[in-house]
Formats: C-alpha cells, structure tokens, sequence
C-alpha cells in the first residue's frame, strides 16, 4: 500500500501545471454551484417569523436581488470587535401582499450576481375568516373575536359600518374588533364590510348584515318614583330584564341642588343590582336610586341611566281632615288620617289637644284619629293640635307639630214655608243681633243665576263674619223652588210668583213680554203658598233694606225718597250695571207690573226695596257683584 501511495504521488508531481490549474478551477466551481445555485426553501407564515438556519459570510454586503416581492434580511450575527463576520439566520419579508403560490428571491453581495442565493417562498393560501360572529346580535360595547384559519399578524383587519370604521388587533388565530368605536345603537340592524389590508392597501373580505344586541331594560324597582317610604329598608333593588355581569349604581341623599351619595355596597343577584347602605338613612329625607350603567352577561348594557327618586318620611304626619276650615258642625266628629299607620302603643289623648270648646278624642283605626266637638256654639273657632312623639308602627317619631284651626257654622237654616208640590223654602241667617239687611232670589223659577248668586253670598259671608258684627243677614235664595225644578218662571200653578204680592195694582190676568197672560197673577193675592211664606217671613224680619234678584235686564232699581235709592245707585256704580231707579216699569221692561213682591214691600210694608236684574239667566258672576253686596250692610 505504501508503495502504490508513493506511485501516485511521483505521477501527479510528474503532471504538468496547466492540469493542477484545471482541477482546482473545476472544484471551485463545483462547490459554488452546491452552496449557491439550489434554491432554499422557506415556507412562509401569516404569523411572522419567515427565517432560515443559514450560514451568511459578511451579511452585511448582502443585498436582495431586484424583487418585487419580497425583501431579504440576515439576523444572529457573529460580529469581530464591531464588524460582523457572518451571519446564521436569513429572514424573508413581503414588500406588498403575498400571493399564495412559490416566489423566488436571491440575495447576493452587493445584489450581484456572484455568491447570488436563491429562496423559493412558499405562500399558503390566505387566512379565511370564521363570521359565525355575526349569525347572533352582537354587543355594542364591547370587542368581538373573529376566528381566522391561521394565525395573521401580517394583514390589517377592520370593520367598517355606515362609514365608520373599528381597527381589529390580531389574535392566536383571530382577530379582536372594538365595536364600540363604531356608536352603533343597540337593538339594531346595519350592513357591515370586513376588510384586509397590507401598507394601506385594503380588500374586502366579506360584507353582510349584523344585528346589535338589545339594550338592557329596567322593569323595575323597590321604590316607585315620588313614592314615600315609612318603614326602614335595609336595601334598595333595581331589576332588569337580563341577569347582570357588573353595574354602576349609587344612592343619592338629595337637599336641594346638591347631592351626596351615600356609604354603602352594590352587588348583583340575576337580574337584580342591590345598594346596601352601610349607615342609617335620615328621614324627612329625598333620594335618588341612580343606576348609571349596567352591562349583562350577553354583553348588552343601558340605552339611558336609570333613576327614581324617593322620599324617607318622618314619623306620623296628619294627612288630611275630614272638616273644612268654615261651616263646621257644633257635634261635628272630626277625622284626622295619618301618613301611615300608627303605633299600637301610642296614647293620642296625650298627643292631640282640642282648645274653643270641648270635645273627645280616640283612635278610630290604624292610621285615624277622631275629635268629636261637644256642642260648640255657632261661629265659634276652634284649633286641633297634634304634639311632636307620635310614633309609627316601624318606631319611627314625629319631630314637627301640627294644628288645625276651624270654625263651626255662623248661620242658622230654617224654612219658613213650602211650595205647592211641598219643596222647603229655607233661610239662611247671619249674626246674632242688629238691623236685618234681606236678600230674596229664585222667585222666577227660570232665572237660576239669581239662586246661584245668593248661594255664593252664604259661602262668602260664612268665611268672613268679622265684616257683618252687629249686623244681621238674612238670605232667602229659592223662593220658587217648585218652577227651579222645572225650569219654568212660573210656579206648579202656573203663577207667576211676583204676581202674586196684596198690591193696589194687582191683577188676575199679568202683561208681559209676549202679551196677556191669562191667570198669571193667582187667583187671588197671595193664593200661593210661596208668597204666602215670604210675605209672612218679610213682615217678621222687618228689614232696614230689601234687595230682590232677578233677570236679565242687567239694571238696579231703587224706590225713590228713600235709603234704596242709595244703595241702588252704589250697587249699580260696583256692579257696572244701568241705574233705573224713577222710571217705570214701561219704560224699564216695555210692559207694566201688577202685584209685585217689591212694590208690595215698599208700598204696604214701607220696607227700603231695590231690585237686581242680572246679565244672565244661568250665570251668576259673583266676582263682579262681591263688592255690591258688601256694600248694603254698609
């Protein structure tokens, strides 16, 4: 062997140079085309990170060969001192996006040709986008996952509604879009477009509609708004219609313009938030339940905040009395309702007084109390005093007084005859002593206004008795309560009331507007039981003035020579109506009067009279006449 050894090496140094010259020409060029001309692969990923293990002599002379495509870079360098000597990885990168498919890219010092190396990129197909997303209503404020077949952090992604568009970050793969960025409305249908983009360029990956999940709803709450609570609550709910994932809610202590939010806890229980204060609440209090969001476990929340304002009473509080403040009864049994229901305990005797009179009290049930008067006299006022210490059934104690004042009734009714079917004909009296000052109405049956006008003049003189001390009123407002009924000016008997008076003037058969009326006057004066009453109360009462009502002529007439012919002028000066007073009844009406109840008053009685001819049949304006009738006790 070691002789064929020697013979070898004795004939290769016996071959001339030009061969040496050869072989190593042919074996330089045999290792280039090994480490140089086969293209290496690299399969490439959405998800980034498209490098090799690949050894690179002084990387940094390396440039990407002329590619539209993609770029080449070297990384995991091994440096002397600052100068790289080699590098182990190589890296592709897209210069714009990838087609799917095989690209070739070489890279080579300088980007020549020499040491030139070759990469086949292998591009899968595109990522492929799972929508079932948008098969359901989606939350509004909220992100939403799109599954993609691979991982891309390569491409951006965005949904784009009604021009507006949310930017989608990448994911293991998926794709994560902040839809609420968009201001889309809940409960709601819009046409959407997925896009895909790389360096600005944007395709369109799908498009279709989404439906928005509807707004969470409030159906409900432990209080109701302006409600007043009595008892003591140890939490206060606010129940939706979807169970609750979180929630923002307070409890507001409101005192005017400002409001104070109250220590306590919120927790969630379903489809409940409950607020648990922490500290004891204080009464005669305002507070605001405000739910100021609330997301549930689909991911929908609120449209709107929620809020409902309530009010923590005090203890017991007089809610109402049964009496009015005039016109009570002198054995009247008053009735004070409370706010709630009282204590079982408490002693009312103790806590309510009575002063004007005598009277009992008593508890009538949980939540009354009852004052009967004891026989007070007539326009006798009288106060009901409620003391703080009245407590509630929950314990809870009024801290503020509370009084009633009232009076009993200042007149006396009583009837002073009836009609021909048998109505009352009633008086009303005012004031204990003094000259009488009469107001008779409703002697025409038709003329309603003149009864209206006298019963508001009983209600305006029973609240004011201090204007008519030491004086006397008496009203008699419904003369002809038989033709009120029916509507007719005359009686049942077909009479005209005012007819009917004993004057030297009387007639059987009356003028009037239309003509003739037969029998109008009575039979004879005074055959009907109504003026027979009246005539007999007027001839009693015996009054200092007389005024009679009637309609429409829209005058006041007064007697001459005597106090009414006064009065009616001031009467018609406040009451703006055309005096009268001197002329005839001709001249007045355009037909005589025969047996009037005023020229019977004056004639045979010598009684003051005037009479008031109201605007209207039906309406009594008792505004425009309340200063007239003051003026006649005057």
């Amino acid at each position: 062997m070691r002789q064929k050894i020697k013979d070898a090496y004795f004939w290769a140094a016996d071959l001339p140079m030009l061969v040496y010259v050869v072989f190593a020409a042919v074996c330089a060029v045999s290792i280039y085309l090994v480490i140089f001309l086969p293209a290496k692969t690299i399969d490439f990923s959405y998800a980034g990170g498209n490098c090799i293990e690949k050894f690179t002599l002084f990387p940094t002379i390396h440039e990407t060969v002329d590619d539209d495509y993609f770029e080449v870079t070297h990384g995991e360098y091994k440096q002397l001192g600052s100068i790289p000597i080699f590098s182990s990885e190589t890296c592709v990168s897209p210069k714009q996006a990838p087609k799917p498919g095989t690209s070739t890219v070489a890279s080579a010092p300088w980007g020549g040709f020499f040491a030139q190396k070759n990469f086949a990129v292998e591009v899968p197909g595109l990522p492929q986008a799972n929508l079932s997303v948008f098969k359901k209503p989606i939350p509004t404020k909220k992100t939403i996952k799109i599954p993609l077949s691979q991982t891309d952090n390569l491409h951006e992604y965005e949904i784009v509604v009604d021009d507006k568009a949310t930017e989608c970050t990448p994911t293991s793969s998926a794709v994560v879009c902040d839809v609420s960025t968009l201001s889309l409305d809940q409960g709601a249908e819009y046409d959407y477009k997925l896009l895909r983009g790389f360096s600005g360029q944007k395709v369109r990956v799908s498009e279709g509609e989404l439906e928005t999940l509807p707004a969470i709803a409030v159906i409900g709450s432990s209080v109701s708004e302006g409600q007043i609570i009595y008892d003591k609550p140890a939490n206060f709910t606010v129940e939706t219609d979807k169970e609750l994932h979180a929630a923002e809610a307070y409890l507001m202590q409101v005192d005017g313009d400002e409001e104070t939010a109250v220590k306590g806890s919120l927790t969630y229980k379903d489809t409940k938030a409950i607020i648990t204060p922490s500290e004891e609440l204080t009464r005669n209090s305002d507070y605001i339940i405000r739910l100021v969001e609330a997301e549930s476990l689909d991911g929908s929340s609120l449209a709107e905040p929620y809020q409902v304002r309530f009010t923590l009473s005090g203890g017991p509080a007089v809610a109402s009395v049964s009496a009015s403040t005039i016109k009570v009864g002198s054995n009247e049994t008053i009735i004070l309702t409370f706010d709630q229901e009282l204590s079982d305990d408490v002693a009312l005797s103790d806590l309510i007084s009575f002063s004007g009179g005598t009277a009992t009290i008593n508890k009538k049930n949980a939540t009354q109390a009852t004052v009967k008067l004891r026989s007070l006299p007539k326009c006798q006022q009288f106060t009901i005093t409620v003391k703080p210490g009245i407590v509630s059934k929950y314990g809870i104690a009024a801290t503020e007084d509370w009084s009633f004042t009232g009076r009993t009734t200042c007149h006396s009714v009583s009837t002073i005859g009836s009609t021909r079917q048998g109505r009352s004909i009633l008086s009303y009296s005012f004031g204990n002593s003094g000259p009488v000052t009469m107001f008779v109405g409703g002697l025409h049956g038709n003329e309603s206004s003149s009864r209206k006008i006298l019963d508001l003049w009983v209600n305006e003189l029973e609240a004011n008795p201090s204007r008519y001390s030491g004086k006397r009123v008496v009203i008699v407002p419904n003369v002809n309560a038989d033709g009120l009924a029916a509507g007719t000016r005359n009686n049942s008997a077909n009479v005209d009331l005012n007819r009917n008076f004993p004057t030297a003037d009387w007639q059987a058969d009356t003028e009037s507007k239309n003509g003739i009326l037969k029998g109008a006057g009575g039979t004879e004066p005074l055959s009907e039981p109504a003026a027979q009453a009246l005539a007999s109360y007027v001839e009693k009462m015996n009054p200092r003035l007389l005024l009679s009502f009637h309609a429409v002529g829209g005058v006041v007439i007064g007697d001459v020579g005597n106090i009414s012919e006064t009065y009616a002028a001031t009467y018609a000066k406040l009451a703006g109506y055309r005096n009268t007073t001197g002329q005839s009844s001709q001249s007045t009406f355009n037909y005589n009067v025969t047996g009037s109840f005023e020229e019977w008053t004056v004639d045979n009685k010598g009684i003051p009279s005037m009479i008031v001819e109201l605007t209207s049949y039906s309406s009594a304006n008792f505004a425009g006449h309340k200063s007239a009738l003051w003026a006649m006790l005057d």
